[in-house]
């Protein structure tokens, strides 16, 4: 089974989800969370691992929205990779920060003709790499680090079945954020500068991590300080339509669902207001543990995140340029491993069509060698010992060129070179039968029959006409004795 761990570090606590995805179910498998108040995020990171019996797996990150700055920019292009070269200066105008100082990610959110509507988020580069420290020391390494309450806000549209225009109220015990879903997409992040904490003196229990509010009377002054801030934002930013429309709020953190004032925000806000309760989704199985209770006000956060996927509305992720991951020494053993045993796997696969295939070129040279002695026996069939078939072949071959052909050199055609002569020269509708052939160095006596004297005259012409020959005389021409034929004979001079 593959096992996922996803952690949320927010103000004055660490939480953490196990899930285990199977075929059918995922299952929540561990959870947990420690309060830092009097621990390093370090320790609390440890405890929530050993919490939650976290082994091996991958594992995301989130911070608290209240670290990060979040500003809404339209780019007159559509290329992505264009807005990511222009937007760190577009933005260092809006930011009391130099861009080299801040982690920068960005979302597109939508766009109309050639703009592109981006929310970007920055975060301190120093706070980000003190926080990612500490998570190392505690032996994670994360996969992804992202914002809260945006990987909560993109798990939204699942819950809202009839709306995809919601909205996210995330009030912690610093810090209140409120995230705009328009379309099934993150299109505003805004801080709205509550401290809860301070107002309502609100804290969390050790080890219970339940919610405890010091003055329950300030809760109504709370509220409105929220409340305000939410109209004017809507409004500035053209989203009126989610008053008018009647958007969904998703009210999620320690201190938004705390009874009294989750009350007050249902009576006060005029949207259709609802809990956040990332455990609703479908397919989703929460294995609950011995003396630890599911507290949906500090797990919505890494639930929403660990069980996040691509094909979900983008989040962000600062896991990026000098802050991405890097690979440990045992992934690299790993990958090496898994490369040897490819390229082993490959070597095999040459080596053995290297092997079939000189074992069928051993075939085939076989196979000729056969065919060669064969045809050794059939032209050479009173030689009974057979060593070296083509050699032997060029021996004899050359002995008859011997017998055949020696005259060559004292400048009188060869005796197959005569035969082929003859049989060009004689046309085949000519009737001649050749009864011997007498041949030396100078002339050739041509002994025939034909059946009648105007073929021996006809035969004499078309020798004539060879390059061959000089001369070609009649020496005698009688009739046959029997049958009626005639008997001939012609003296050939070479030239």
């Amino acid at each position: 089974m593959e096992n996922l761990l996803a952690l949320d570090i927010s103000d004055n606590c660490v939480c953490g989800v196990l899930l285990e995805f199977g075929q059918k179910v995922t299952l929540v498998r561990g959870y947990g969370f420690a309060v830092t108040q009097d621990s390093t995020i370090a320790e609390a990171v440890a405890d929530v691992v050993r919490q939650t019996d976290f082994q091996k797996g991958e594992c995301r990150l989130s911070i608290s929205a209240g670290k990060c700055f979040f500003r809404n920019l339209s780019l007159p292009f559509r290329d992505m990779r264009k807005v990511a070269k222009v937007l760190p200066f577009e933005l260092e105008d809006l930011t009391s920060f130099s861009m080299d100082e801040l982690q920068l990610d960005s979302l597109a959110t939508a766009g109309l003709g050639e703009e592109t509507e981006i929310v970007s988020a920055m975060v301190e580069k120093g706070y980000l790499a003190e926080t990612l420290a500490q998570v190392l020391s505690a032996g994670i390494d994360p996969d992804w680090i992202t914002v809260g309450s945006v990987s909560t806000a993109a798990a939204l549209p699942e819950l809202s079945t009839t709306n995809r225009n919601c909205m996210l109220l995330d009030i912690g015990l610093k810090q209140a954020t409120l995230v705009l879903i328009d379309e099934g997409r993150v299109v505003l992040i805004r801080t709205l500068g509550v401290d809860a904490e301070t107002m309502g003196e609100f804290s969390l229990s050790s080890p219970e991590g339940n919610v405890i509010c010091g003055k329950p009377e300030n809760i109504t002054d709370i509220v409105e300080r929220i409340l305000q801030p939410i109209r004017q934002t809507l409004l500035s930013v053209g989203r009126s339509h989610y008053l008018e429309d009647g958007a969904v709020c998703f009210v999620n953190g320690a201190v938004g669902l705390y009874p009294a004032l989750f009350e007050q925000l249902r009576r006060k806000l005029p949207f259709e207001v609802n809990p956040c309760n990332i455990s609703k989704r479908l397919l989703l199985k929460i294995e609950h543990l011995e003396g630890r209770e599911w507290n949906r006000a500090l797990l919505n956060t890494p639930l929403a995140l660990a069980l996040w996927k691509k094909k979900d509305a983008p989040i962000f992720n600062f896991r990026a340029g000098e802050f991405r991951k890097r690979r440990s020494f045992k992934e690299l053993k790993k990958n090496a491993l898994v490369i040897g045993c490819g390229a082993v796997a490959v070597c095999c696969a040459i080596a053995g069509y290297l092997g079939w295939d000189y074992s069928q070129l051993a075939r085939q040279r076989d196979a000729l060698n056969d065919e060669i002695v064969t045809v050794f026996r059939q032209t050479l069939p009173e030689v009974s010992r057979v060593v070296n078939p083509v050699q032997q072949l060029r021996v004899k071959v050359d002995e008859s060129q011997k017998v055949y052909g020696a005259s060559q050199s004292s400048g009188s055609p060869t005796k197959l070179a005569l035969l082929a002569e003859l049989s060009s020269r004689i046309p085949e509708s000519l009737t001649v039968r050749i009864t011997r052939l007498v041949s030396d160095q100078n002339d050739l006596r041509i002994m025939a029959e034909t059946a009648n004297f105007n073929t021996v005259d006809n035969v004499k012409r078309e020798l004539e006409k060879s390059e061959l020959f000089r001369s070609v005389v009649i020496s005698s021409a009688n009739l046959a004795p029997r049958g009626g034929g005639v008997r001939f004979e012609l003296r050939v001079q070479f030239q």
